[in-house]
């Protein structure tokens, strides 16, 4: 006999489940949490008994500032960071730190955490925090809850993304940044998007998140990503040429470069030959080797020109026949561009193109397209 599970009643934890933050179980126990009917007796009646569960967790220990590889161009981040966690008195006391899901986000304000360990931080995701505000209501001590949050001396608020679309938990959000603000406390926020990217957001939550420094946090170029490839394998274990391959077809993402060299160890393990570049393209495929149907190779010269480029991205999305197929075609066009667009070294373009990844991985396909058309031309010319 199947047995089906429920679904989970919170929006929040769908969100967190569906961006791989929280995983099912966790999310179905904390959803448990947050329904009065299988409370535990004692908080439902006695207030005085509610103590959070899910605040103050401490950050991992290795996820410190020594072992996050300094791409040259995060070297401000990590500096503003640095001092952010060391001194007191610093002037940014308010910062927005955003970036595609996988280049670090957790990990360096994980290392603003360590920093500050004086200071007894508070670092948590939104998504548990999403929780604790509700089970807080249920027993009745949400404003006590909301003073802790906004007197606390340093606090790190992770994820602020998942928010999207629940006005009740942006509007609490809302009150108490105004606290903080007023109060003149340490804030940091992490994200996948900019304040001003923040879709379904309240617009003056939007402003109290942007309301000290954002800054964003990226990939470096390729000769920086190979140089952290050769630091995570061990000596030998991969060749250069497999190592370059790997660095050419990752540029977004640390974590993704990660797991390439874990894959590549792993399939290497027991082998009588070592990894070879065929090898490691069967592993990790470029994205013309995993193309749609009725996509056609452009030509060299279509290569060159961005217009004739921006059509075949065109015709490849609408030669998808089916939803998949068109996220697959994006996903093709976005690679292919990021690659060069590092080429060339247009950082604008790049920043405007991890913006479109976001929200592919977000469902949101029109607007993957019109950020994918702005970095190739402009809007006029590109209907």
């Amino acid at each position: 006999m199947n047995h089906l599970t429920p679904p989970l009643r919170s929006p929040l934890l769908k969100q967190g489940v569906e961006a791989g933050i929280l995983d099912a179980a966790t999310a179905r126990r904390l959803d448990t949490l947050r329904d009065p009917s299988v409370s535990s007796p004692a908080v439902q009646e006695d207030g005085s008994a509610y103590r959070p569960l899910l605040l103050g967790l401490t950050p991992p220990s290795t996820m410190t500032l020594n072992n996050l590889f300094p791409f040259a161009i995060n070297r401000k981040i990590l500096r503003v960071v640095k001092t952010l966690g060391e001194n007191t008195d610093y002037e940014c006391q308010w910062l927005f730190v955003h970036g595609s899901s996988g280049v670090g986000k957790t990990h360096l304000l994980s290392a603003c955490a360590h920093l500050a360990a004086a200071r007894k931080p508070l670092m948590v995701s939104l998504s548990d925090l999403g929780a604790e505000l509700e089970r807080a209501q249920r027993v009745g001590c949400s404003a006590e809850l909301r003073q802790q949050l906004a007197s606390v001396d340093f606090l790190i608020l992770d994820d602020v993304h998942l928010a999207r679309g629940d006005t009740s938990l942006q509007r609490v959000l809302l009150a108490l940044l105004d606290h903080r603000l007023a109060l003149g406390r340490t804030t940091i926020f992490g994200s996948l998007l900019p304040p001003d990217r923040l879709k379904d957001f309240e617009p003056q939550l939007r402003s109290r998140l942007g309301a000290g420094a954002v800054m964003g946090l990226v990939v470096g170029e390729h000769e920086e990503r190979l140089e952290l490839l050769r630091r995570l394998a061990p000596d030998g274990a991969l060749s250069d040429q497999v190592m370059v391959y790997v660095a050419e077809q990752i540029c977004d993402s640390v974590r993704r470069l990660k797991a390439a060299v874990l894959q590549l160890l792993t399939a290497g393990e027991g082998a009588s030959e070592p990894i070879t570049p065929e090898i490691a393209r069967a592993l990790i495929p470029r994205p013309e080797d995993v193309r749609p149907r009725s996509s056609v190779r452009p030509s060299e010269t279509q290569e060159a020109a961005s217009p004739s480029r921006a059509g075949r991205y065109k015709e490849m999305v609408a030669a998808a026949e089916t939803e998949d197929e068109q996220i697959l075609a994006l996903q093709i066009a976005i690679g292919d561009r990021l690659r060069q667009l590092h080429e060339e070294g247009d950082e604008a373009s790049l920043g405007r193109l991890q913006v479109a990844q976001e929200l592919l991985r977000e469902g949101d396909a029109e607007g993957a397209i019109a950020s994918l058309a702005s970095s190739v031309m402009s809007a006029t010319e590109i209907p």
